[in-house]
């Protein structure tokens, strides 16, 4: 995954702040910035996982439009479902079905 920069104009006063902020808790001021932008991200990441009902594990698909993505949630395929339906299904089970569309 390529890496790129990204160039913020920030106050000097909210720069004062952070300055303040990362004396405190005894880090540069890149440190801080870092840590805390790591701790935002993850904060969000929960926040979509909890309102998309997401465990881990669970499947995740993803569509890039513009400046935005679409998360969608995959539903895992139910093999034994799928298994016990498709024995109802004898009327498409014919030679002829097969033949017709053994090219899909």
């Amino acid at each position: 995954m390529a890496t790129q920069k990204v160039a913020i104009t920030v106050p000097p006063l909210f720069l004062k702040r952070v300055d303040q902020w990362a004396k405190k808790r005894g880090k540069s001021r890149s440190r801080f910035i870092v840590e805390e932008l790591d701790n935002r991200i993850k904060e969000i990441i929960d926040n979509i996982r909890k309102a998309m009902g997401i465990e881990p594990g669970d499947l995740i698909s993803y569509e890039l439009q513009g400046k935005s993505i679409k998360l969608k949630r995959i539903e895992p395929f139910d093999t034994t479902y799928h298994t016990s339906v498709s024995e109802t299904l004898e009327e498409w089970n014919s030679p002829e079905d097969e033949e017709a569309f053994s090219d899909l």
